[in-house]
């Protein structure tokens, strides 16, 4: 992949190269020789060749990648590097990812020489895990610059927030705790809610590292609490669970929600036993029967919808109000839809998700139709809908026959603007980092300059990076913006031949191809999922492997399909192979492609209903949030292809029962 990324890409766009370039001694006043020499110095610096780093980067303070080898420099010596030389760089680069990189090294230095006062003088919030880390130092200095005296309240309470999470914190974090341990301010009550949490996030090994915290008697019931993890349908009714006892209705309620998870009618059932026998508080019961009531509707329970309304109206939050409308598609009781819809809040029945089916149940109920709310047509609802460029816009059209808009709208700027935008150092380093090759350095570069810029300079950073052949910035950066109309940004067609070739190669749509990649991966050639998924296509190892030797062009090594050509030959003929699962249903295809074929076998209906309903129960709301957007990205990518749009009611036919039902 990085030989991808070397490729010289050519681009459209102005020069910015003038502005670069140095004098060399020997004359030689070129872009590539910069390059060279940049790299030749980085090499230089890692062998400790300091005499050859300072020779070369002397005659590169006009490049714009000059500060990243003073970062490399300065971040080897950051604990010996004099303040001022330090805070003059987080000044002068402040533009740059490189600025904050080095002030999270700095503050390690200052960590490891215990200067708290300059560490609060410096420390900023950062998002990821380091940033919590950073944070409890953060806190630690103000413990010791207080002496550990007259802690105030607000400290005491922001260490109570970081403990009560429902996985380990950084080891970092161990520092602030002990100090608020020996304060005496760690209770038994706040390790049992720790483990709770912990126990629900099913972090188990954990959860018995904090039972250490507790006493013999503690110890026992957090035993008891691993084995009610592990088994709840038999420890439901065991002796050490008969008594009235605290601990003993937390495991219970754990239990039933563990049980409800897969089989809610089941837990119903257990949990009404238990809660004839046990003092469970209001709350308690309602957070339960909550939970139950939810587990029914994703597992498609007739019951679901009976349950769903019964929930404490303090219970009833968003999911609650969309699982009951959604229950009620389910069994096509479109009063029930009608009237949920309008029991909304205001702002969510205004989303056109909401709105679509609202017409839809009028549509269904005809004009006896009743109800609260502001009576529409179910047509002029549809109509106002179709005028969107979006999934339920789309789906709205096909019930009144009207064509999709999907009408491009590019950014408009002058030659001068762009250069303006081209010319900031920023974007130039991003450049010139994309363009050697060092694509994480550039994504970080990137991002981090893209969040000082205003909305218009957003935009013509969006076209700059899709001129250079850097898609999956354009549309990031776009997606930033109030502008969402330039399709030839958002949805490009590249690797065109390689898409119509695995298109023509499996008979399949090549603007699905198109959609899947572009929900899957955004055009990031090296995506890694969390998961492991690869490339464009989002590729699972296993499944690449396996695919590929039905091609017989087997993988050597799953690394091969980050390839371009590679990865999409294998997602097609994947995408093949779960559309012929599906009987040639391509919704349900996409949601196998998502979450697995057999995950879908198990989401079949037990009636036929219309496809729009199945979509919307999914009960994954990434696999159903996936399938939606993938629908609506065929179609845009159907224009853009310059086909003949196949419209989503052709694409989302009725869903029948499975065969054996």
């Amino acid at each position: 992949m990085r030989f991808f990324y070397r490729v010289l890409h050519v681009v459209s766009l102005v020069f910015v190269s003038a502005t670069w370039v140095p004098a060399h001694a020997d004359g030689v006043n070129t872009t590539e020789q910069q390059r060279a020499d940049f790299l030749a110095a980085r090499k230089a610096l890692d062998a400790g060749d300091m005499k050859t780093y300072q020779r070369l980067s002397g005659q590169l303070r006009d490049y714009p990648l000059f500060p990243y080898l003073l970062y490399d420099e300065l971040r080897g010596r950051v604990a010996d590097a004099p303040e001022s030389e330090i805070r003059a760089f987080l000044s002068r680069y402040s533009d740059s990812s490189v600025s904050s990189r080095l002030r999270v090294a700095w503050l390690h230095a200052l960590i490891s020489a215990k200067q708290w006062r300059t560490y609060l003088q410096e420390y900023r919030p950062y998002p990821d895990e380091e940033g919590v880390a950073l944070h409890c130092y953060e806190m630690f200095a103000r413990y010791q610059l207080s002496g550990g005296q007259d802690i105030p309240q607000e400290w005491l309470a922001e260490v109570q927030r970081l403990w009560l999470t429902g996985k380990p914190q950084p080891d970092q974090c161990e520092t602030v705790f002990t100090r608020w341990r020996a304060a005496g301010h760690l209770t038994k009550d706040l390790v049992w809610q720790r483990i709770r949490l912990a126990m629900d996030n099913r972090q188990t090994e954990f959860a018995d590292r904090l039972a250490r915290e507790l006493d013999g008697d503690g110890r026992k019931w957090m035993q008891r609490f691993q084995r009610m993890h592990k088994n709840p349908e038999d420890m439901l009714g065991h002796a050490d669970f008969k008594a009235n006892h605290p601990r003993a209705r937390d495991i219970l309620r754990h239990g039933i929600k563990r049980i409800a998870r897969s089989d809610a009618l089941l837990a119903a059932e257990r949990w009404q036993q238990i809660k004839a026998a046990h003092s469970f508080s209001t709350e308690d019961i309602a957070v339960t029967e909550r939970e139950i009531a939810l587990s029914a509707a994703l597992q498609h329970q007739p019951q679901a919808l009976g349950w769903l309304t019964a929930v404490s109206p303090a219970q009833a939050d968003e999911r609650v109000r969309q699982w009951r409308v959604r229950a009620a598609l389910a069994q096509q009781d479109w009063p029930a839809v009608l009237a949920w819809v309008d029991a909304m809040e205001p702002a969510e029945r205004e989303n056109e998700q909401w709105r679509y089916w609202r017409a839809r149940a009028l549509e269904q109920l005809g004009p006896t139709a009743t109800g609260a709310g502001p009576r529409s047509s179910p047509e002029q609802i549809f109509s106002e809908l179709a005028q969107r460029r979006s999934y339920y816009g789309f789906l709205a059209a096909d019930r009144i026959a009207k064509p999709y808009e999907i009408k491009s709208q590019p950014i408009r700027y002058t030659p001068d603007e762009l250069a303006a935008v081209n010319a900031l150092p920023g974007i130039a380093r991003c450049y010139e980092l994309y363009h050697l090759g060092m694509i994480g350095a550039a994504r970080r570069e990137w991002d981090y300059v893209v969040a000082g810029l205003g909305e218009r300079e957003r935009q013509l950073a969006a076209v700059l990076a899709s001129r250079w052949g850097w898609h999956e910035r354009s549309i990031f950066t776009l997606a930033k913006t109030k502008h969402n109309n330039d399709l030839e940004l958002r949805f490009p067609t590249v690797f065109r031949d390689q898409v119509l070739a695995g298109a023509e190669q499996h008979d399949i749509d090549p603007a699905w191809i198109y959609g899947v990649i572009r929900q899957e991966s955004a055009f990031v050639p090296d995506a890694r999922s969390s998961a492991g998924a690869l490339g464009l296509m989002q590729l699972m190892p296993a499944t690449g492997k396996s695919t590929a030797k039905l091609l017989d062009s087997p993988i050597r090594h799953i690394s091969e399909l980050l390839g371009i050509d590679k990865n999409i030959q294998v997602g097609s003929a994947y995408l093949r192979h779960v559309l012929d699962v599906n009987n040639g249903h391509q919704a349900m295809a996409t949601a196998s492609y998502n979450a697995g074929p057999q995950r879908i076998k198990q989401w079949r209906p037990d009636a036929t209903q219309g496809a729009d309903i199945w979509v919307e129960n999914i009960p994954f709301t990434e696999t159903r949030n996936y399938v939606q957007q993938v629908m609506a990205y065929s179609a845009i990518f159907g224009q853009r292809l310059g086909r003949t749009i196949v419209p989503l009611r052709e694409r989302m036919p009725d869903v029948a029962p499975p065969i054996n039902k």
